[in-house]
Formats: structure tokens, C-alpha cells, sequence
């Protein structure tokens, strides 16, 4: 008894399996069926919406087929499931076609259409063979499963006069879907896109292949379709072999889906797993049914615990979309994101507020098919040019049409792995920020650069003449040694005062736009060696040694090389002027991290052993444009003192365009010390070997 207790207990639960393996069945299929339909009700209104857009611009001018022609390739190439658009003539003359071959031939209309197309809606077409209109009626036939389905409709140019606008969908286009649909489904599987009159469109999986026959015999279709939307049929025999379905029809056009797969799957699929238990595991069986129904409750635990961390999973995401809305709408700021197309994604109401346009006219436009050419320029400019983060300003106009200068900050996004997905854009509008924040020194500085412009042009003509007249003298061959040492002491003080003045006519220029630099990646250790190299002579002179520790690894980072070859010449410059003969400068050059890279020359000047170089007071204010050491606090203005001339002012400037930085600071035992930093630029270019530096005597 209790054996034929177990062994009934095993029959029902195996039976209880088999019909919640068909249950199971009939939903999938249900939802396969609902995902089908839904795919190809939309690929059908677009080719749809395609063909209306082509009958309004025929009705506009119906005798210019050529722009027809091009409007009709134009759609064929942003559509991918369209094969071929064409237009005929009643009498079956095709007047113009995407494929070559069949302009000029004669169709017969009732392949593509088998009863007569009224009105102005679309009529879909049985499946045709052939690879074009005309190809199955040439010689060289198409391939046994090539086709199309013909959509068709007609416009009325006149109460005379009328054409066929066709488009040839691709097949393929919605079998594509459909086997994406069985990637986890059992094999057998198979998907059916039919008319209502039973005409197969399309189909997916099984072992034949149907297009173009007629599914009248099919039980579902057999007495004509069921006045309800959706369903399911089966067991019944079906195409040769008895299956399980389920089928649903679209609720704007004559089409109908059907999945179906082999009946005996579902009992298939049970019994394998239940075949070696049944078999091998008789004397254990209570065991085993016992196990089965404790891994039955666990699996429905589980299963429940997974739905519910799914919806609060769901929830949370739910949750954190909703507060990220809320936080992009209430920021004063304006802010959009565009995907690397440069497309609009989102914009938020201050962006909709200062640009004056409203978020529907802009999501998924260019900046260039909305905004002034100026304007969209400088709304992408340096979208290719920058690591994560970029801020730059620009010039726009407003809703009121008034130009504005703003500040705009770009933002790289990137997925989980990495990759690039577009911009997160923030302006701030900062024209009216100078006029709030005035710094107190702002009109002595712009006097100070107007007088300077001013004397520096007034100086230069006659400064000019000084040094013609003493080159003259200089090359004079009679006269005496000591009259030709004096024009030659004419000279040098001449030509001293004209770097002087072209420093600071450096000044202006290096206070104007970032827009005047030119950055590029560079080692910054080759341009330090080729800033030595054309210093050799100097050193050579006062016998300065010069000791490089650049290191083995490239040091790279975007700079203007001529701008940076400035500030190294300045400050060797300055480190040779002010070391006494015979001794040495130091030049280091290292990575600090993956952010920044620091170079330090050391010169050993007044102080080495005779005195402690620049006073602290006066390290950070021998870089300001008007000042030297000796002349800040109450010290007398003319008071010379070593290490510093007014060049390094421009050093400071141009090296804060590259934002950096560069400051002094006393060596322990005299002499000053200049550090440099530059950002990184990320990237490390391959090095073959270790540089050969050249180093003066």
C-alpha cells in the first residue's frame, strides 16, 4: 500500500509538472505572440508613414519625379528594413525606383496587390519572391528565399490621374525580431506573421519554410479569424505535426501572429528530468518525492524573495530617477546632456529659460540644426579635445536676443565600463560678474598696462637708432680700441634695454584669451633640452656647469611649446645671470602622481655661501608684473636685487594658462629655487631608450 501510495504520490506530482509545464508554455507563447505582433504592427505604420510622407510630396509637385527619386532614396537609407521604394503608373510602368533595374519596366499589379487599392490607406501585399520588383520575371531568377512584401498605396494627383507608391519590406527585417524571441525558447519553436485572408508573411523556426503559402488550413484560420483579440489553440495538428500556440492580432492593420512549438516538448522535458529518478532511484522514491517537494517549496521561496527584491530593486531605481529629475529641474543652472553625436538628450528648465526654447523643439537635434552658427561653434567647441572635465567661456545670446558671456563646463559621461556615452553640459552666465566682483586693483593694473604699451612704442624708434649708430661704430676699423669698446658698451646696454621692453610687451599679451595658446602633448623634457641646448653658449661663457636629472620615463603634458620654451629660457635665463662663475644649476624634472609633473632649477646665486637669497617676504612677489625683490613692503624702488627680472612675470602668466603653477623658494644654503607644475596629460607615449642629454661644460 504504501509503495502504491509513493508510486500514485510520483504519478501526480509528474502529471501536476506536466500541466504546469504547459501552463508555463502558454504564457511564454502568449508573450512571444504579444512581442511579435507589437514589432511588426510598428515596422508596418512606419513603412507606413514613409509612403504618406512621399504621397504629400508628390501632391506638391506631381510631375517632378526626380525629387521624388531622391526623397525616396534619402528614406531608403535611414530605413533599414525597407528594401526598395518605388512609384507606377496604374498601367504597371514603374516611373521611379530605388533599384536601378526596374525603372522603365511594367509590373503586374496584381503580384503586389491582389485586390484593387482604394483611397488613401496602405494595402499589404502578399509575400513576393524576387529581390526587386521586376527580378523574378528575368532570367536570372532570385534565390529560392528571396522576397519582399509589397506595401502599396495610391495618391490621387487629379480626378484623372493617379500612381501606386510602393515600398518592399524586408522580410528578414521582422524574422530577425522573431528569432531573437527564441534564444531561450525550446527547440521546435516556431513564429508565423500572416494577413487576415491567411497570406504567410514571414516566418521563424520550425524545419520548412512557408512564405507565400496560404495558412487557410490552419485550424486557427481555418473558419475565419476569432472575434477576439488575442488567444491561444492547441493541441491541435498544425503544419504537419501536433503543437501548443497562442496567437494575437493587430489592432490597426490585417495582420496576425502566431508561436507555436511541438506539443510534446512540455512532457519532454519533464520526463528527462524525472527519467533517471524514476529509473535508477525506485527503492529511494519517497526520498526523492519528499525532495522534489521540499525543492519545489524552496525554489517558490526563493522565487518570491527574487520578485521582491526585484520590485524594491525596481522601486529604488524608480526612486532615484524620479529625485534625479527633480534635482536637473530645480538647479538654477542651466544643464542638458547629449550622447556622442552631439544630439540633446535631456535639458532643464533654466536651459529652456535662458536659451528661450522649449525642451520638445531641441531632444535629439544638433546644437547646429537649432542655434546661430557662432553660437552652436561655441557651444561644441573642444567636445574632442579634453580627458573628463573642461571649463571654458563663450559667447551666446539669450532669450532676448542680447549676447551673454557664459561659463561652460563639459563633463565626460561613462558607462560602468568605461565607455564614452556623451556630455553632461553646464553654463553660468557671467557677464554681469566683473561689474559685482571689481577686483581693487583692477584700474591700477590697467594703467599700468596702458602706460606700458605707450612708453615701450615711444621708446623703441630712438632705441632702434642707438644700436644702428653703435653697430656702426663697432664696425668702424679706424677707430681707436678703447672708442670702439665704448660703442660696444653702448650696444649691450642698448640691446638690454630692448628685451626689457619686449618683456613688457609679453605682459598684454599673455593676460588675453586661452584661445591664444595652442596646446598640443609634448615630453616636456625634450623641450628642456632644447631651451639647454640653445643656452649653451651663455654657460659656456661664465663656465656654469649645468646638472639634469630628467629622468628615464616621458614626461608628457599638453603645452604651447613656444610658450613653455619661454618660461625656460626666462628662468635659466635668470639662474645663469645671477650664478657666479664656475658653479652649477640644477634642473629636475619628475612625476609627481598621475596628476602632475614638477621641474625645480636651483641656481647657486648670491647667498650659496654668502647670503640667503631672496628674502621670504619677497618669494611670491618677485612674480607679480610690477615688482622685484627689494621693492615690496617700504623698500626703495630702486633697489636692485639678484635672481629675478621682470620676464619671470610672464612665466607666472603663462604658466597659469597651462594650468599650473609656479612659485620660489630659498635653497637651504643660498640661492633660489623655481618650481614649475603642469597637469598631466594623461597618456604615456612609448620611450625605445633613455634620452642622451647634453649637458655645458
Amino acid at each position: 500500500m504504501l509503495i502504491l501510495t509513493l508510486v500514485a504520490g510520483t504519478a501526480a506530482m509528474v502529471w501536476r509538472e506536466f500541466r504546469h509545464a504547459e501552463q508555463r508554455d502558454r504564457q511564454q507563447l502568449a508573450f512571444m505572440a504579444s512581442a511579435m505582433e507589437s514589432h511588426a504592427t510598428q515596422v508596418l505604420e512606419a513603412s507606413g508613414t514613409v509612403l504618406d510622407h512621399l504621397a504629400a510630396s508628390l501632391l506638391k509637385a506631381p510631375d517632378d519625379l526626380a525629387s521624388l527619386e531622391e526623397l525616396q532614396a534619402d528614406y531608403l537609407r535611414g530605413l533599414p528594413f525597407l528594401q526598395g521604394l518605388s512609384a507606377i503608373d496604374p498601367d504597371g510602368q514603374v516611373l521611379t525606383s530605388t533599384h536601378l533595374a526596374d525603372r522603365g519596366a511594367s509590373v503586374d499589379l496584381r503580384r503586389l496587390a491582389p485586390r484593387p487599392v482604394q483611397g488613401e490607406r496602405m494595402v499589404i501585399g502578399p509575400w513576393t519572391p524576387g529581390r526587386t520588383l521586376t527580378e523574378s520575371t528575368r532570367q536570372a531568377a532570385a534565390p529560392a528565399r528571396a522576397g519582399f512584401i509589397p506595401l502599396v498605396r495610391r495618391v490621387q494627383l487629379s480626378p484623372s490621374r493617379s500612381l501606386l507608391l510602393v515600398a518592399q519590406l524586408n522580410p528578414d527585417a521582422l524574422t530577425g525580431h522573431q528569432q531573437r524571441l527564441f534564444d531561450t525558447s525550446p527547440p521546435g519553436t516556431r513564429a508565423l506573421l500572416a494577413l487576415d485572408d491567411g497570406s504567410l508573411l514571414s516566418q521563424s523556426g520550425g524545419e520548412s519554410h512557408y512564405r507565400g503559402h496560404s495558412l487557410r488550413a490552419h485550424p486557427l484560420l481555418r473558419d475565419g479569424l476569432p472575434a477576439a483579440h488575442l488567444g491561444g489553440y492547441g493541441p491541435a495538428q498544425t503544419l504537419g505535426r501536433l503543437s501548443l500556440g497562442a496567437w494575437q492580432r493587430s489592432g490597426s492593420l490585417p495582420l496576425v501572429s502566431l508561436v507555436e512549438r511541438p506539443y510534446a516538448s512540455a512532457p519532454r522535458r519533464v520526463l528527462d528530468a524525472l527519467r533517471e529518478p524514476l529509473v535508477f532511484m525506485l527503492p529511494a522514491l519517497a526520498w526523492a518525492a519528499f525532495l522534489a517537494m521540499s525543492a519545489r517549496r524552496n525554489a517558490r521561496r526563493r522565487e518570491i524573495a527574487l520578485a521582491e527584491s526585484e520590485r524594491e530593486q525596481r522601486q529604488q531605481l524608480q526612486d532615484q530617477q524620479a529625485f534625479t529629475n527633480l534635482l536637473l529641474e530645480t538647479i538654477p543652472l542651466p544643464v542638458c546632456t547629449t550622447d556622442l553625436e552631439g544630439r540633446f538628450l535631456t535639458v532643464n528648465q533654466a536651459w529652456e529659460r535662458f536659451m528661450g526654447l522649449q525642451r520638445e523643439h531641441v531632444l535629439g537635434l544638433r546644437g547646429s540644426e537649432f542655434m546661430p552658427p557662432e553660437a552652436a561653434l561655441a557651444y561644441e567647441a573642444h567636445d574632442e579635445d579634453f580627458g573628463t572635465r573642461i571649463c571654458y567661456e563663450a559667447r551666446l545670446c539669450g532669450r532676448d536676443g542680447s549676447a551673454r558671456t557664459v561659463e561652460i563646463t563639459k563633463v565626460r559621461r561613462l558607462s560602468h565600463q568605461g565607455q564614452p556615452l556623451g556630455l553632461l553640459i553646464a553654463m553660468k552666465d557671467v557677464t554681469d560678474l566683473p561689474a559685482r566682483q571689481e577686483p581693487a586693483g583692477r584700474g591700477t593694473h590697467a594703467g599700468n598696462r596702458d602706460f606700458v604699451t605707450r612708453i615701450s612704442h615711444e621708446l623703441n624708434r630712438p632705441l632702434q637708432s642707438i644700436l644702428g649708430f653703435s653697430e656702426l661704430g663697432m664696425g668702424r676699423a679706424s677707430a681707436p680700441d678703447t672708442l670702439r669698446a665704448m660703442f660696444g658698451d653702448i650696444h649691450a646696454a642698448g640691446r638690454s634695454i630692448l628685451e626689457f621692453l619686449n618683456e613688457l610687451l609679453d605682459i598684454p599679451k599673455t593676460e588675453g584669451s586661452i584661445d591664444s595658446f595652442h596646446f598640443e602633448r609634448h615630453d616636456v623634457r625634450t623641450l628642456i633640452g632644447e631651451t639647454v641646448a640653445g643656452l649653451a653658449p651663455q654657460l659656456a661663457r661664465k663656465r656654469l656647469a649645468l646638472e639634469l636629472q630628467l629622468g628615464a620615463a616621458a614626461l608628457v603634458a599638453k603645452v604651447d611649446s613656444r610658450r613653455f620654451t619661454q618660461v625656460m629660457h626666462y628662468v635659466l635665463t635668470s639662474a645663469a645671470q645671477f650664478s657666479p662663475e664656475g658653479q652649477a644649476i640644477h634642473v629636475a624634472a619628475s612625476s609627481l602622481d598621475q596628476t602632475s609633473i614638477h621641474i625645480s632649477v636651483c641656481d647657486q646665486g648670491p647667498g650659496r655661501s654668502q647670503g640667503p637669497g631672496i628674502a621670504q617676504e619677497e618669494i611670491q612677489a618677485v612674480l607679480q608684473t610690477f615688482t622685484q625683490p627689494g621693492q615690496t613692503g617700504e623698500d626703495a624702488p630702486g633697489v636692485d636685487s639678484p635672481g629675478v627680472d621682470l620676464g619671470l612675470a610672464v612665466c607666472h602668466k603663462i604658466i597659469t594658462a597651462h594650468g599650473g603653477r609656479i612659485y620660489t623658494t630659498n635653497a637651504p644654503e643660498g640661492g633660489v629655487v623655481f618650481h614649475i607644475t603642469l597637469p598631466h596629460a594623461g597618456h604615456r607615449i612609448p620611450e625605445p631608450a633613455a634620452p642622451q642629454w647634453t649637458e655645458s661644460p
